[in-house]
């Protein structure tokens, strides 16, 4: 993939069930009017995680009611870290 002139672009991984080489940063926002709590997710600054601690995200345990998730087995929900920024 090329860039636009005077840009460079970071290595993608080949196998694409590896890291790729941006950091994620993670936004939990409340929504008081509709009663609701959103997880934002957003590609984040390169650098910007150094000092950061990981937060592991679940989709499974996030937002499923408990007889649901309790349906999906660990191996078809891997935790995906991401930054909390």
């Amino acid at each position: 993939m090329s860039a636009c002139p005077g840009q460079s672009m970071l290595p993608i991984p080949g196998d694409p069930s590896e890291r790729g080489p941006w950091p994620v940063g993670l936004r939990t926002v409340v929504i008081t009017e509709r009663n609701m709590t959103v997880d934002v997710l957003y590609p984040a600054v390169v650098g910007s995680e150094a000092g950061v601690p990981n937060v592991v995200y679940s989709i499974r345990d996030e937002h499923l009611p408990p007889r649901q998730a309790a349906k999906i087995p660990d191996e078809d929900d891997p935790p995906q870290p991401v930054r909390s920024q």
